[in-house]
């Protein structure tokens, strides 16, 4: 028996908490894409997993620009997976699924296939005015239908995945829910901030730009300080924008393992605030959510969202509007002065304790001790 992971990038926090729990139960592999645009030294990986690092440099969120680095990377992918030759697949991102889908017909007994959906698509989601854009949103459902063909179990990260997009092509039953929460033993070193100015920081992918310069000029107006951590599309512009404001720093790409609880035990609150013009958004729950209520810290975050129910529901922080720097000057404002800090962190604690890794991994376990 035999797990493989295919991930069309550096294994992030949550794909190697499933590498280490499938690692616990088969002989375990990864392959996955360095595309030159993320930190891999040191990358953290159980004892004993195979890893199998295909570098193809790549431009981050410009799919068609890098169509030819993509075919590179499928083609060395198959014949590993020709070599492997795994009972079981772990797959995610709708172009890996396609390529274990070619990979499955060339078996007399296909592997059992694991599909994980972090994310969906917003030409997938969104509705387009352009004749063009409705016909790659269409042809992007059909490609995905035809994947979804081999899938065994469907994991989301959010419950809405399924009852938005995926009710079609998969039964309930076969839709596992799995909360995005990160290991504790990355937030071992955590210390809660308890001096210095009020900071608010934004940790992960660096986009989403409007609602980014929107928090610097509202951290200027409320007097706090700004700390924007990560790698992505937007992050040179981002940087430009900033330039010369004594009270925001740019920390860019960060090594998780190693950087992650120094770089929230610098904050005060977090922000989660996105254009929900873009459906993903109002239906996604990102791993902030779980990160900043292990931290007990408050959360920012857009109004008419998933997450904003979550976050209103439990007592976890502010919703604001996704384009009212007033909304979100007044909520800094309000989490700066305000004695309720104390019980957002009750509320926080109680909040990760039902959702923490270690409560809903027994679920990953069960679902890598397939029966054949």
């Amino acid at each position: 028996m035999s797990i493989v992971f295919l991930v069309p990038y550096v294994p992030i926090p949550r794909m190697v908490k499933r590498i280490n729990t499938a690692n616990s139960v088969e002989n375990t592999s990864v392959i996955f894409w360095d595309r030159g645009t993320d930190k891999t030294s040191n990358l953290s990986m159980p004892t004993g997993v195979k890893k199998h690092q295909i570098i193809e440099n790549a431009n981050e969120g410009e799919p068609l620009k890098r169509v030819g680095a993509t075919l590179r990377f499928c083609k060395k992918a198959f014949s590993l997976l020709k070599k492997e030759a795994p009972s079981c697949i772990h797959v995610t991102k709708t172009d890996m699924l396609l390529l274990v889908w070619l990979y499955s017909l060339t078996k007399k007994k296909r592997p059992y296939i694991i599909y994980e959906v972090s994310d969906i698509h917003s030409l997938a989601l969104n509705k387009s005015k352009s004749i063009s854009g409705n016909l790659m949103k269409m042809f992007i459902y059909l490609l995905e239908r035809i994947g979804m063909s081999i899938v065994d179990r469907l994991i989301v990260t959010s419950e809405s995945f399924w009852k938005v997009y995926y009710q079609k092509m998969i039964s309930k039953d076969s839709t596992v829910f799995l909360p995005n929460a990160p290991e504790e033993a990355s937030f071992n070193g955590y210390k809660a901030k308890d001096k210095g100015r009020f900071c608010i920081g934004f940790i992960g992918k660096v986009r989403y730009k409007k609602q980014l310069k929107m928090l610097i000029d509202a951290a200027d107006r409320a007097d706090v300080d700004v700390l924007i951590a990560g790698n992505g599309i937007d992050l040179n512009e981002i940087k430009n924008y900033s330039a010369g404001m004594e009270n925001v720093t740019i920390h860019g790409a960060y090594n998780y393992n190693k950087e992650i609880a120094q770089l929230y035990s610098n904050i005060d609150c977090v922000f989660s605030v996105y254009d929900t013009n873009i459906q993903n958004v109002r239906i996604a729950l990102p791993n902030r959510l779980y990160e900043a209520t292990l931290c007990e810290l408050p959360l920012i975050v857009s109004k008419n969202t998933e997450l904003a129910d979550i976050v209103e529901d439990n007592g976890l922080g502010i919703a604001i509007k996704d384009d009212s720097i007033d909304e979100l000057t007044e909520a800094l404002l309000s989490l700066r002065d305000n004695s309720y800090m104390a019980t957002i962190k009750r509320n926080c604690k109680a909040f990760y304790n039902k959702n923490k890794y270690e409560a809903t991994n027994e679920r990953l376990y069960n679902i890598y001790k397939y029966k054949d």
